[in-house]
Parts: structure tokens; sequence; C-alpha cells
């Protein structure tokens, strides 16, 4: 079972937001930027903590991570030089302190979604991830040395049998697992083991996944989508990532079918050249069960590093993603 260490978020101390803001303010006027008003709080989690800053040239967004999810600082930055028309523009990556100061990117998807109520642009987007992803292919040892987790399919079953023996976090009868649901899942392992050879048997490249990757992290910018919020990443199978993009379509904007299918196909025309389509729609399949399991492993690291107390309204969440890998909820 992994070993988790409980962490404090340094933004909670009094004076650490006059220290990164006399950081932000350093680092944006040595690059004859002028602050035009105060640094505005956007975010402040357990976890993260964001704000924005109004300067003569424009916004500038300021993000600081937990030491537990710190991977995202160095990711980003590996993104920004390798990338660079797929993520927000870095300004400076701190590594020591887990900072971030990111340029403007534009609207999130999220917004200009639900103002005009185009799905046409959630096509465009899916292929700019493709694209980003199959670029990455390349590049796993170096996404791997930012110390994102390793969700490749060798590795799955091992992580799903550890994950089964984090009984605090599961919450049986506690709002978390019901009874008989961890047996369940025990009698699953040979199951999973088979889905991920399977799965392995398709020749397509693991390489970067977003596991988080609603429309709030995504932003528009005329033709181009930028990613960010990379904290929920992993090597893993490409196609996890398509999960959490329907799941979000379909469960937040409450897009049909037809609209579902279709960013479906504009994702995986991108991997033709890997698969014939048929046999790409057969490895989804099994890919949109597994990234459930994948969900549910982000959530057992993250949940695992606070307290009870902190886990608050998100305790539940790694037992959940369970259960719905399990099929006993939705």
């Amino acid at each position: 079972m992994a070993e988790f260490s409980i962490e404090n978020n340094p933004w909670s101390e009094a004076s650490w937001k006059d220290q990164a803001n006399e950081w932000i303010t350093k680092e944006l006027t040595h690059r004859g930027n002028v602050l035009m008003g105060p640094i505005e709080e956007v975010q402040n989690t357990i976890w993260s903590y964001v704000s924005k800053v109004p300067t003569s040239t424009g916004y500038y967004y300021f993000k600081a991570v937990t030491a537990s999810l710190k991977h995202e600082v160095p990711l980003t930055a590996l993104l920004a030089e390798i990338a660079p028309t797929f993520v927000p523009e870095v300004i400076v990556a701190d590594t020591q302190r887990n900072w971030l100061l990111l340029g403007d990117g534009g609207q999130t998807l999220k917004s200009v979604t639900r103002a005009d109520g185009d799905m046409t642009r959630w096509e465009g987007m899916v292929r700019h991830l493709a694209r980003l992803q199959i670029q990455m292919i390349a590049q796993k040892e170096q996404l791997l040395a930012t110390g994102i987790f390793d969700r490749r399919l060798h590795v799955l079953p091992q992580l799903y049998t550890e994950a089964l023996e984090n009984t605090p976090l599961l919450l049986i009868g506690e709002g978390g697992l019901r009874e008989g649901e961890l047996e369940q899942l025990h009698a699953f392992a040979p199951q999973v083991y088979e889905m991920c050879e399977a799965l392995a048997v398709y020749h397509i490249p693991e390489t970067l996944h977003h596991d988080d990757l609603g429309a709030g992290n995504i932003l528009v910018n005329g033709e181009r989508c930028l990613f960010f919020d990379w904290s929920d990443s992993a090597v893993a199978h490409p196609f996890f990532t398509l999960m959490i993009v329907l799941r979000y379509a379909e469960a937040v904007l409450e897009c049909g079918e037809e609209t579902l299918e279709r960013i479906t196909a504009a994702y995986l025309s991108c991997w033709t050249e890997y698969e014939p389509l048929e046999r790409l729609h057969e490895a989804l399949a099994l890919a949109l069960r597994l990234a459930k399991l994948c969900r549910a492993l982000s959530w057992q690291h993250i949940l695992g590093h606070l307290t009870p107390q902190q886990r608050g309204e998100y305790a539940d969440a790694f037992p959940y993603w369970l259960q719905v890998f399990l099929g006993t909820e939705e």
C-alpha cells in the first residue's frame, strides 16, 4: 500500500500571500509590466491556490500547488518548452516553491460553451488534445521524470491491488463502499489484468494523459485550445482522457448521444495511423472502463495526503470512482 505523508497548504499561513505577491510583482516588473490593480485571489483550496494579476500588458495568473502535486510545475514547464502551442505561456516555473506564473490564455471552454451552446467547438478541441498526446509519445521518459503518475497498462493491476488495501480511504459502510463491494473489487482483480493485457494488444502508444480535463481546464484562444491544470496527469493510455471529456460533456452540459458520438469520432480520427477505425473503437471500449480506475487512483493520491477533516466533501471520491469502475455507480 502506498505511504502518504499528511501535508498542510502553505497559503493558510498569514505571511504566505504577502511573500507570493512580492514574488509575482518582482517577476512581472522585471519583464517590463506595470501592475494596474490589486492581485485578486480566484481559487483557494486545500491542494492549490490561484490568483489573477492585472498589468499594463494584460492579465497573468499565479498558481501554487501542494507538495503532493508538485509535478504540475515541471510538467507545465516541459510542455511549454516542447509543445508551446498547446498550453498557456509559462512566465516562470519555480520548482522549489511549487509556483507557476502563466500568461492569459483566453476564455475557458466552459464559459464560451455555456454562452453560445456550440458543441462543434469540442470536436476541434479533442483533435488538439490528440495532437498533443501524439507529439508527446516520444517524450515518455521526460514526462515521467517530472514526477507525474505512472498509470501505464503494465502497472495498473498492481496499483489496483494496492488501492484496495487502503481501507481507511474506502469508507466502508460510512458513505463510501457498500457491504460486499470490497469483496467484489478483490474478485475483479484477474479481470483488471486481462483488460490491461487486451488493451495493450492494440498498437496505440501510451503517452500524456490529463485525468481532470473538464471544460474549465481548457482555454479557447482563437482556433487554438490550451490545456492547463496538469496536477492530475499521468503517462497512461491516451484514450483515458476521452473518458473525462465525454463524461463532462454528458453530465455537466447534458449532451446527447449524437454529440458524444461526434466528439468521439473527431478524436479517434487522429489515431488512424496506429490502428484502423474499427479497432480504435474496440480499444476505446476497454480504455473507457480502465480510465475510471485511473480516476479512482488520482483521488486516492489526493485524499491520502489530507486529514479526514481536510477531505471534507471530497472524502467519498475515491470509493465512488471504484464503484463507477465496478459498475455499481454511474
